[in-house]
């Protein structure tokens, strides 16, 4: 369970990155 709670919260920062680089246009 430990790591699938990671899993998911890696998931979720990579989109969350993803989403500001495309706000900064980069």
């Amino acid at each position: 369970m430990a790591t699938d709670g990671v899993h998911v919260d890696s998931a979720q920062s990579k989109a969350m990155n993803l989403q500001v680089l495309k706000r900064q246009g980069a």
